[in-house]
């Protein structure tokens, strides 16, 4: 994965996010020669190396459908729903205006 931007999660990990528009690509389109927006949420080892047993990168088309199965179910406490609506409202208006 060639990530553009990554951060630390509230548990230790980091996310690191590979946005083809800023010259990143996913782990398969970079074996496979596409271009394909991930995200990983990735682990390291005490010594600083990467944990690639669990570590887990998505398509943004598989985070999608995720998202969506864990709500159907109601597996996501009402706080973060909120916080997931307000992110994705602030997503809505900055690509709207983009798009003007």
């Amino acid at each position: 994965m060639k990530y553009t931007e990554n951060f630390p999660t509230d548990h230790g990990g980091r996310i690191e996010i590979a946005d083809t528009k800023k010259g990143g690509n996913s782990s398969w389109g970079i074996k496979e020669g596409y271009d394909q927006n991930s995200i990983r949420l990735a682990w390291y080892n005490d010594a600083g190396g990467f944990d690639p047993y669990s570590s887990s990168e998505l398509p943004i088309w598989g985070l999608k459908e995720l998202i969506v199965a864990a709500a159907d179910r109601d597996m996501i406490e009402i706080q973060d729903l909120a916080k997931i609506i307000s992110s994705l409202s602030a997503s809505i208006s900055r690509q709207f205006k983009d798009n003007m």
